[in-house]
């Protein structure tokens, strides 16, 4: 019997550095956060986005994707608060979610596959490559009312060193775990 799991994708920022909304900026042929709903959707996993900072311009992105969607009012708070609002709405079924940067669009579907099938209600699951730990990441329901406590722009690494005892890790073969766009730049990059 396979535990239910589904993705939030985290759609909210402000994009700073980039100078306009990043996750609708041209990659490879269509916005950003497109390549990253893709990916949720050819896993077959249920996903939530997290909406914010030019949030209909996303949404819009985002036409004709099998996702639901959230609003994170207090998203400028930083990426906690987005975190936060999407756990808030998933639904009960789920055993665990993958939580989904909006700006790593290299992530592929094999990836959250594999990652769902290692869903439990207690389970932290984190990819590595080279040793080196990368996004998504993958909380258990369990650890879900800690992760609606964050606060600030620190994402839930803030909670892996109280939590290491339920962290496991899946190797995987590339970088892409690693690679987020920022910068006009590194739209440019390979």
């Amino acid at each position: 019997m396979s535990v239910a799991c589904g993705a939030i994708i985290l759609a909210a920022g402000q994009s700073r550095r980039m100078g306009s909304n990043k996750l609708i900026a041209l990659f490879r042929g269509k916005p950003m956060v497109t390549h990253v709903a893709d990916a949720v959707n050819a896993a077959g996993l249920p996903g939530i986005v997290v909406l914010g900072h030019a949030g209909q311009d996303v949404r819009r992105a985002l036409a004709g994707h099998e996702l639901g969607f959230v609003t994170a009012a207090d998203h400028a708070e930083g990426m906690a608060r987005s975190i936060a609002a999407g756990i808030a709405v998933a639904p009960p079924e789920w055993h665990a979610a993958i939580i989904c940067l909006g700006d790593m669009p290299l992530i592929s579907s094999e990836l959250l596959r594999k990652m769902a099938e290692a869903a439990s209600p207690s389970a932290i699951l984190i990819p590595s490559f080279e040793g080196r730990r990368g996004n998504p990441v993958l909380w258990g329901r369990d650890h879900f009312p800690e992760l609606s406590k964050l606060h600030g722009d620190v994402g839930a690494r803030a909670l892996f060193q109280r939590l290491e005892a339920y962290i496991e890790t899946l190797a995987w073969k590339d970088d892409a775990i690693f690679r987020d766009f920022d910068t006009p730049s590194s739209l440019l990059s390979p």
